[in-house]
């Protein structure tokens, strides 16, 4: 079994398109994002260069996209632009700094769903057209929306167009946290940045560099405060320290906006075994195995539960 001291390194990754690199990478990143975590706009994230090569884009297909007449027209322009001509595409794998900031994705033409949005929405903007980032328990997508089409623009997969409950049924989406518009809300520029924080802060939970993470999980919530990622990586890593009364506070705070949760089920299950609370650390371990009956490590922490501190705990 993995200790707790562990966490902060291994349960990061259920949550969300998260990104894991090196410490020269983390350095590298905040060098190239000067801003972070105080940007006022995406094109201040990416930074002179990029911007300027972003607005050099733009002016190539303004005048085509300012002659269409619908919504559909103008997204059929620019993801012909986007995939076709300048040929972005995926980052495969578990991804990197470099896919995930505008100033490195921009020149690589690849990214995670993130970084390509990032580069997509700055685009948008710089073309007047009305797109913002959507988000769902684990992956970021671009929805138009002029007041006459609403149209969600799926980035990963070369622009295909879905809608709403495509996305509800796919990526299992409760209807509590849409209605109350944790999720599938179009999210503002400055809710967006908060989710590019809460990514780069993963990179630092990586390494174990928890006072930078925790910096960015916090600038994060000032951005966007439902954002139960950013509040879920901060329980990871004040678990990894065994903060275990801050670690359940984070993680109620990420169970109040996205209930059924497993990963963070599980993790407030195991620091509320450290708080010696046995009875609500069995019934989150039941509930996460309850969601899904293939999750091992709640049916392994349930299994051999013992709060008295001789037992570690799977993440």
């Amino acid at each position: 079994m993995d200790s707790p001291k562990a966490a902060g390194r291994q349960i990061i990754i259920v949550m969300g398109a998260l990104f894991f690199i090196s410490s020269h990478f983390v350095r590298a990143a905040s060098a190239q994002a000067g801003c972070v975590p105080n940007c006022v706009s995406i094109l201040d994230l990416a930074g002179p260069q990029a911007a300027e090569d972003l607005r050099g884009l733009a002016n190539l297909v303004r005048d085509r996209v300012k002659a269409a007449e619908t919504g559909k027209e103008k997204l059929d322009i620019l993801n012909h632009f986007f995939f076709d001509g300048l040929r972005f595409e995926v980052e495969e794998g578990t991804g990197s700094i470099d896919g995930l900031l505008p100033s490195r994705v921009l020149p690589r033409r690849r990214g995670t769903c993130v970084g390509l949005s990032g580069v997509y929405l700055a685009l948008g903007d710089l073309l007047d057209m009305p797109l913002a980032a959507v988000s769902t328990p684990t992956h970021i997508f671009v929805r138009f929306n002029d007041g006459h089409a609403s149209i969600n623009v799926e980035l990963l997969q070369a622009g295909k167009m879905f809608d709403d409950d495509w996305y509800v049924y796919n990526h299992k989406i409760p209807e509590s946290s849409i209605s109350s518009g944790v999720f599938l809300k179009s999210l503002s520029e400055r809710d967006f940045l908060g989710y590019v924080y809460s990514n780069l802060g993963a990179l630092y939970s990586k390494i174990g560099d928890f006072s930078n993470s925790q910096v960015l999980y916090k600038a994060a919530l000032r951005n966007i405060r439902r954002l139960p990622t950013a509040y879920y990586n901060l329980g990871n890593d004040l678990l990894a320290q065994a903060r275990y009364r801050q670690a359940l506070h984070a993680f109620d705070r990420a169970l109040d906006l996205y209930p059924i949760d497993i990963f963070a089920l599980n993790n407030r299950g195991i620091a509320l075994c450290k708080l010696g609370k046995t009875r609500r650390a069995h019934k989150d371990f039941q509930t996460a195995l309850d969601l899904n009956p293939s999750f091992a490590q709640a049916r392994s922490n349930l299994s051999e539960m013992r709060c008295d501190g001789s037992s570690e705990y799977k993440h």
